[in-house]
């Protein structure tokens, strides 16, 4: 993994970590959600291959969970 690999793998952890803090209900319910939410990002990311991966990640996470 390159640094700028480990750094979009950050990012959207951050992202989805912070989402996570503001969810509420059943723990599995939860855990399912997020994984498909970073699942899409991730996919999302390689989709957009035709720009810098650490482009197309903060476009992705651009929008944050509200708090």
């Amino acid at each position: 993994m390159t640094t700028d690999e480990a750094q979009q793998t950050d990012r959207l952890e951050a992202f989805v970590t912070k989402l996570a803090d503001g969810l509420h209900g059943p723990v599995r319910a939860k855990r399912r959600l997020l994984a498909e939410i970073r699942d899409g990002l991730a996919e999302t990311v390689s989709w957009r291959s035709g720009s810098p991966r650490a482009s197309a990640s903060r476009r992705c996470a651009r929008l944050t969970p509200a708090t």
